[in-house]
């Protein structure tokens, strides 16, 4: 008698093998569908249809209705009707309107297996049909969201699947365009595309969900997870029933385009998590001391966390389909007491900003209320003041021109101060440079009795010839650094020596 195990493997084993079976079902029903859409066959059915053309009904009133059925948010019971209009009425004259309607996109998302169907019977039919629509689609997928349409990105993301499933059903066959478009979805300049490249081109992060969602298994070549799970439970099954269709170049390519651009996201969304956490802490320890947080602090606030969220969203989407890890978001620790204590600010680098460098102050509004004064003419009434508005006018006119006269000293004293750093350097170098040839002469002398007294000689000369002239001239901050500056410059070349 077979024990319980083997007998439970081997029901977990016929269950698996039905499975696939429904798989390979599905991958024949699809090739099915693609080879009654291929050239070969279309043309034929296109030439019997021509032939019957006599027998087909010329309704203008039904052809009309035929048209306002596609132009209006059709149902699928709407789009069965169309179906059947099709074998009967001679659209030959409303091509180009049945076009338009279909391109407009004003089905809804569920109805695009139907919009499909019937696609599938009128390209089978007309040839005119199939290079208008693909050409309309191409061109509106291609082309940047209009901004003041609100339901733009959502007419594009349905659209995205109807291309993907007209690919599927073998109607489109221009595999090569979905390099071009998953190109623009990420933001990147297509390769045929006669517009200036833009430089913050917008990410379609919504419209790359529903590619990859589509088009993860025929397009990329991603095994669903079942059978991936299948495949993983039966070792000894050698090959699987995937659906892809497209070419091994195309495969490739856009599985790497789609994989890196997933990295990247899960970059930002490491960072948005942090900046944001860092942020929401700050605004907690604001509340504890002051009580409350300005608008401002509470709209920053609000902005990570709505950017956090939706990468969020994005990221668990993406890594469902692709079947990869989600990164980890570590969650930013406070300070313990330990580090608590009295330190000095200094900025790693003169391009960071106050904030990004610790900073003098907690953050930019900080910094502008102790350092940025108000304007007391732009905040207190004028009559408070005793001033009229020419004698405003000309006080903002004279603090202007102070302004401008002081910005323009500033500059003057750091190019002075430049031109001294850059005097101070050459000096030094030159009184280095003469210490190496008095050193070389005096290695050449080695024979002499006291070689050693013409270094001191030397040395005191330069340090006398220093203090002479540059200690006396520091009467300032900037001149006595300058004299520090070539003292130490001076006594450091002498004792490497």
């Amino acid at each position: 008698m077979a024990e319980p195990s083997a007998v439970l493997d081997f029901e977990a084993e016929l269950e698996a093998l039905a499975q696939v079976e429904v798989f390979e079902e599905e991958l024949r029903l699809f090739a099915q569908k693609r080879v009654v859409n291929s050239a070969e066959s279309v043309k034929k059915s296109r030439k019997a249809h021509s032939d019957r053309k006599e027998l087909l009904k010329s309704d203008l009133k039904k052809s009309t209705a035929f048209v306002k059925k596609l132009k209006v948010s059709i149902n699928a019971e709407g789009i069965q009707q169309c179906i059947r209009d099709v074998d009967s009425l001679n659209l030959f004259l409303f091509i180009s309107e049945i076009v338009s309607s279909i391109a407009a996109t004003t089905f809804k998302a569920t109805e695009t297996a139907g919009i499909v169907s019937l696609c599938a019977c009128l390209h089978q039919r007309y040839e005119e049909f199939t290079s208008a629509l693909v050409s309309s689609l191409v061109h509106t997928l291609l082309a940047p969201l209009q901004e003041d349409d609100n339901e733009a990105g959502k007419r594009k993301r349905i659209q995205i699947r109807f291309i993907i499933e007209l690919f599927q059903a073998g109607i489109f066959v221009e595999e090569t365009f979905f390099c071009r478009l998953v190109r623009n979805l990420l933001g990147k300049q297509t390769q045929q595309s006669t517009t200036p490249p833009k430089e913050n081109a917008p990410v379609d992060l919504l419209g790359m969900v529903t590619f990859v969602k589509y088009a993860c298994e025929t397009l990329i070549g991603i095994p669903p997870k079942k059978l991936a799970l299948l495949k993983a439970s039966m070792p000894s099954l050698e090959t699987l029933p995937i659906k892809v269709f497209t070419s091994v170049a195309v495969c490739k390519e856009l599985h790497s385009m789609v994989f890196n651009a997933y990295d990247n996201l899960c970059e930002d969304l490491v960072q948005a998590h942090y900046i944001y956490r860092k942020k929401e802490m700050k605004m907690e320890k604001d509340k504890l001391l002051h009580g409350s947080i300005t608008e401002q602090k509470q709209t920053e606030l609000d902005n990570s966390k709505r950017l956090y969220e939706k990468l969020l969203s994005v990221a668990r989407s993406l890594s469902e389909c692709l079947q990869t890890k989600m990164p980890d978001l570590a969650v930013a620790k406070e300070e313990s007491d330990e580090n608590i204590g009295i330190s000095v600010w200094d900025a790693s680098s003169a391009n960071q900003s106050l904030n990004e460098a610790g900073g003098l102050y907690c953050d930019e509004e900080t910094r502008s209320f102790y350092e940025v004064l108000p304007d007391l003419l732009s905040t207190v009434p004028l009559s408070t003041l005793g001033l009229s508005a020419e004698q405003a006018q000309a006080l903002q006119e004279k603090e202007a021109a102070k302004r401008a006269r002081e910005d323009s000293a500033e500059e003057v004293d750091r190019q002075e101060d430049k031109d001294a750093e850059e005097a101070m350097t050459s000096e030094a170098e030159q009184l280095s440079l003469d210490e190496s040839a008095a050193a070389t002469s005096a290695a050449a002398d080695a024979d002499k009795d006291e070689p050693g007294e013409v270094v001191d000689e030397s040395r005191t000369a330069r340090l006398a010839t220093l203090l002479d002239e540059k200690l006396l001239d520091a009467s300032n901050k900037k001149r006595a650094d300058e004299f520090a500056v070539a003292f130490c410059y001076l006594n450091g070349c002498v004792l490497l020596e």
